[in-house]
């Protein structure tokens, strides 16, 4: 009742919804420091859409266009622009924990523009991160438990979905 009251009285009020993707990320033998160094180096090789700023500019698609936001050693904020239409996504990884040989991580990536459906593009800005290019092998041994991410290509048994859907978007 309340919603249909505030769109009769003032119709411009706009409801936003961005769509997202948050993972717990295990990454077998590393450090939390090596980690963090490594996305961040990833994010800097793929800046912009030129050969000159993204080693992967031959490849187009989705895997360049990347920019660091702010770093530190327990908080990196990235965005990735879309090529076609320039959109923005926010994409951070927070709470690198050390467990044993391995570092969990919990991670985001979020639509600036409104969208209800993102054709998997939030889990491939992170997912493209730990792989170089399209190449379909990735970096890391890489376990990944889903939070709150609705869209993202089948990887319960391989990754071999994510490679094909993050070729693409």
């Amino acid at each position: 009742m309340l919603c249909l009251l505030v769109f009769i009285v003032c119709p411009l009020v706009v409801f936003s919804s961005h769509a997202s993707c948050n993972m717990t990320l295990t990454v077998k033998s590393t450090t939390t420091s090596a980690l963090n160094d490594a996305l961040v180096k990833m994010v800097q090789s793929r800046r912009n859409y030129t050969s000159a700023t993204c080693v992967y500019a031959d490849q187009g698609n989705e895997f360049c266009g990347y920019s660091v936001v702010s770093t530190s050693t327990d908080f990196d904020h990235f965005q990735h622009e879309t090529p076609v239409h320039h959109y923005v996504d926010d994409i951070e990884f927070w709470n690198f924990k050390q467990s044993g040989d391995d570092v969990v991580v919990d991670s985001g990536s979020k639509s600036e523009p409104n969208s209800f459906y993102d054709y998997d593009t939030n889990f491939c800005n992170i997912f493209n991160l730990f792989r170089n290019g399209n190449v379909s092998k990735l970096n890391y041994d890489l376990e990944i438990k889903y939070g709150n991410c609705d869209f993202h290509p089948d990887t319960s048994k391989s990754f071999d979905a994510a490679y094909e859907q993050c070729d693409t978007y």
